[in-house]
Parts: C-alpha cells; structure tokens; sequence
C-alpha cells in the first residue's frame, strides 16, 4: 500500500496516537498504516480515519484508493471520449466566454473561439497533446497563460489525483500520470506531494496575449450522470479595466474570424 501523506489534521493538536483511538486501533497498528505497510483494512476503519482527519470527499475517495479499496471507481468507456451536439453548440454559444469541454482523462475534446483566443488553438497542436494537464507541464501557450504558475499548477495536480482516485487507477489515467512523470520534473515534484482537491468554481488570474493580466471567474460544469465529461467556463470580470479590454478584444476577434 502506498503510504498515506494526507492532509494536515484539521482539528488543531489533534495527535496520531487519537486518530487511532477514534478508528478503533492500536497505535503500532496505525502507525504501519501511515507508513503505508502490507496490512489489510476494512471500510469501516477507513471511515473512522476519515471523520478523524475531517476528509473532504475527494481526500476521502483517494484515502481508500491508497488502501486499495477505491469505493467511487467509474468505468470509462467509449462514451467519455465523444460529444453530442448540442455540448458543442452549448459550449460555441457561451462566446465571449472562453469555454471547453474535456473528459475524464482531460483531454480537450471540444473548446470555443473564445479559449483559442485566451489559451491558443487547440488544433494547432497534436492530438495526443491536446490535454490540458500535458500542456500546462510543457512549453505551450497554455502553460504561459499561468499567471501564478506554481500555484495553479499544485492546484491543478492535486485535481487530477482527484480525478485519478475516483477512477479506480484505470489504465490510461496511469499511463497519462507516467508520462507527464516522465515528461515533467516540476510535475514530479508536485505529484509527489500527494495533495488532493475537488473545486468547482474560483478565480483565476490568467496572463492574456495582448492584453495582460486578466481575473477570470471559473466553473466547471459536470455533464451526465457518469461524470465522465465536464464543461469548463471562463468569464471575465467585467467591473475591472483588464476585463472590459478583453471582453472588447475577444468579441472584435471572434468577429473578424468569422468574416474570414
């Protein structure tokens, strides 16, 4: 079992020694499971850490992933890799709103002229590129929209551990992960740190082309009862000089790409 470096204790003083009174073992016992030793679990003891530790959901689906015990797991088949029209009519029709959809890999399966405006045509790159957690470890358009690159990509990182936990380790989520460990040594790094985090809306600070540093507030939307595919919206605060500019820019360029 991989050892489990979770968060840190959210009731304050809180010792390991009653972390194993409240799951309901031995001291010695919850120290080898810490260390990530070859010792079986139940369900029930994993609730207990839970409610202990105050596990968030998504820390809680990775809790039991660790223990080899995965109790959110998905199958991800052919349909998390098509779209209907009416998501890529949807998703067109938020413009000036950068918007795309991506699947449970986080592949980029369908995006809007707006995106292509803030993060670069993804036609322009390689299929087998066109994922979004590849392209903010690598030298893209994308990754250089980053503002605050360090931290957008921890947050980031500990989403796709999310996301990986609740797929049960499905093959080409872990050869997605060996790739970009392979590929990346900052993304290593930040695996490593075992951090994990579901949200589905915030701020972002993104550095638009042309126009600069932009807050954008964001969503991302689940599609279907899989939860297989998600939308992924942008807007632009509108009462800041920096999002006015680019709500002016990227209208007048969706318009000329039209005309042309």
């Amino acid at each position: 079992m991989t050892p489990w470096k979770g968060p840190n204790r959210r009731t304050k003083g809180l010792r390991r020694e009653e972390v194993a009174a409240i799951a309901g073992v031995g001291l010695t016992w919850y120290t080898w499971f810490e260390q990530g030793r070859d010792i079986r679990v139940s369900a029930a003891f994993l609730d207990n850490v839970s409610r202990a530790l105050r596990l968030n959901p998504s820390e809680r689906s990775y809790l039991y992933f660790l223990a080899g015990q995965p109790f959110a797991s998905r199958s991800a088949g052919e349909d998390a890799f098509k779209l209907e029209p009416s998501l890529m009519r949807l998703t067109d029709g938020l413009e000036p709103r950068p918007a795309y959809v991506k699947n449970f890999l986080w592949d980029v399966l369908h995006w809007n002229r707006a995106a292509s405006f803030v993060f670069g045509d993804f036609a322009d790159v390689p299929a087998e590129e066109r994922n979004i957690a590849w392209l903010a470890f690598t030298d893209s358009r994308l990754r250089r929209t980053m503002a605050g690159w360090e931290q957008d990509a921890r947050r980031l990182v500990a989403r796709l551990r999310a996301d990986y936990a609740r797929s049960a380790g499905d093959p080409r989520f872990r050869r997605l992960i060996d790739r970009l460990s392979e590929g990346s040594a900052d993304f290593r790094r930040i695996w490593e740190a075992q951090a994990v985090l579901e949200t589905g809306a915030g701020v972002r600070l993104v550095e638009v082309e042309g126009i600069g540093m932009v807050h954008f507030d964001y969503i991302v939307c689940k599609i279907g009862e899989s939860d297989q595919t998600k939308l992924v919206i942008y807007a632009a605060q509108p009462d800041t000089a920096s999002g006015a500019a680019f709500l002016q820019s990227c209208a007048a360029w969706i318009a000329s790409d039209a005309a042309a």
